[in-house]
């Protein structure tokens, strides 16, 4: 699933021996944070902290550099703390006492994130001002590059591949989560809800995704849209 060395692991708990270990038999190495900062080639950071709240400096420093998903693993629970982590731009908060069956299976289903190569020639995906170079998994709007989170991009890469067709919300989550569809509207709406804020014109007016009643969400074509 990956290369070696490939996880960025950030300990805030001081404890993750026992979880390190877990990588090590999944086959993953495991890389600490450098001193020198992100490298870019990271295909996924893990935080390990008491609570969401503790990850939200430690995921506003990766989101400044990087794309790749982002899993925080905690021990206390709230869902307030939740909600910011994952606004802030984590992809997945989970609790650190979980089966480790099920979470060696989250975390190879967020590391699918990563392995969707585009291999066409054309690398861009552009409709308005809004463009995607798939190769180095970079969003813009109007030539400024916007950041987003690994699970925005895969909804976005999915809806401008896809334009002017009707995506029906359990096909969205099927190709973004790579898992089967269950009581997953509220997740693909909240998602849609950031993606239109950090790119469209008007977001409660969208001019880029609409709604499409019942079913899902539809990417349209345009020409040109106003930044």
């Amino acid at each position: 699933m990956y290369n070696s060395g490939n996880v960025s692991l950030y300990d805030l708990r001081q404890e993750s021996t026992p979880f390190t270990h877990l990588l090590d038999d999944m086959g993953l190495r495991v890389n600490r944070p450098s001193p020198y900062g992100i490298t870019g080639n990271e295909q996924m950071f893990i935080i390990l902290c008491d609570s969401p709240k503790e990850s939200l400096a430690v995921i506003k420093e990766i989101r400044g550099e990087s794309l790749a998903p982002i899993m925080v693993l905690y021990s206390r629970y709230s869902e307030l703390e939740n909600v910011l982590a994952l606004e802030k731009g984590a992809d997945l908060c989970l609790s650190a006492d979980m089966g480790q069956r099920e979470l060696r299976a989250r975390i190879k289903a967020l590391g699918r994130h990563t392995s969707r190569i585009n291999e066409s020639e054309n690398s861009t995906l552009t409709n308005g001002v809004i463009s995607m170079d798939t190769r180095r998994r970079a969003v813009f709007r109007g030539g400024e590059c916007v950041p987003m989170t690994a699970t925005e991009y895969g909804i976005l890469e999915y809806l401008l591949s896809n334009v002017g067709d009707v995506c029906p919300v359990e096909e969205i989550y099927r190709n973004v989560w790579h898992e089967k569809p269950f009581s997953i509207k509220k997740t693909v709406v909240e998602h849609i809800r950031r993606i239109r804020c950090k790119l469209e014109p008007d977001p409660h007016r969208p001019s880029y995704i609409k709604a499409v009643t019942g079913v899902g969400y539809c990417m349209v074509g345009v020409s040109n849209v106003a930044v």
